[in-house]
């Protein structure tokens, strides 16, 4: 791997780490858990989810991508794919609030 494979894989682990996506069945409620905190959100009001992933799919990064879910409130949240799939994504969000963008390296700032 390189070394800008290395870097957006460490930036990616770092908003994944100790963090767990908690969805209530039969319900629009879900609970970001990181380490003894945990925070209730309402898929009701999600604004938007920018999905950001690299246009670069032969480069070792190439399969890197996260979601930044912003809310109505205009607090954000990020998902990586490291902490869930894209076919989880799409199972538990509208697809007509995801917008995809591309960028060389899906970092997340």
């Amino acid at each position: 791997m390189s070394i800008l494979g290395f870097i957006i894989v460490i930036n990616h682990l770092s908003y994944s780490q100790n963090k767990e996506l908690i969805f209530e069945k039969n319900s629009d409620k879900f609970s970001l858990y990181f380490g003894n905190h945990y925070q209730i959100f309402d898929k009701n009001n999600i604004n938007v989810i920018n999905e950001y992933s690299s246009n670069a799919y032969r480069l070792p990064w190439g399969e890197r991508k996260y979601w930044k879910v912003e809310m109505k409130n205009k607090e954000v949240i990020y998902i990586t794919n490291l902490l869930m799939s894209e076919l989880d994504i799409m199972k538990h969000f509208e697809l007509s609030k995801i917008q995809r963008n591309e960028k060389f390296y899906p970092i997340i700032k």
